[in-house]
């Protein structure tokens, strides 16, 4: 009795008749992957303008900042000697004379850098600073 009843179930619902057709189904998912591509290519376009936007201040902002490097390395460099690569193809007299030029200028700097702190401060004066030969 028990496996007569587990056969009449099996029966009633082993055959399982699909309300909606194959073409149906084909439609359905074609609509619906198409639908996503959609989606997809609008959020992209959208994002696409977007990054344009970014990029567009980027490039706007780095020439605003490349002008101003431009006049900074401008004004350094009418102020810095000659150095780099030509220095290593110099006669080795001449590199030594500019070291010890650099060195005095260097020293002389230092010289009035202290000189000025101490008259800001008010304190005397070393009698080398003011008379140096």
């Amino acid at each position: 009795m028990v496996a007569a009843r587990a056969v009449d179930i099996f029966d009633r619902f082993g055959k399982w008749e699909c309300p909606v057709s194959v073409g149906s189904w084909i439609l359905l998912w074609t609509v619906l992957v198409l639908a996503a591509l959609i989606f997809h290519a609008v959020v992209l376009f959208r994002v696409g303008l977007k990054g344009k936007r970014v990029y567009d201040a980027a490039l706007e902002t780095g020439g605003e900042f490349a002008l101003l490097l431009d006049e900074k390395n401008a004004a350094v460099g009418e102020q810095a000697s000659q150095a780099g690569v030509a220095t290593l193809f110099v006669d080795p007299q001449t590199a030594r004379q500019i070291y010890t030029q650099a060195k005095d200028e260097r020293r002389d700097a230092r010289r009035r850098r202290r000189i000025d702190n101490k008259r800001l401060r008010g304190r005397p004066q070393r009698y080398g600073d003011l008379y140096r030969p």
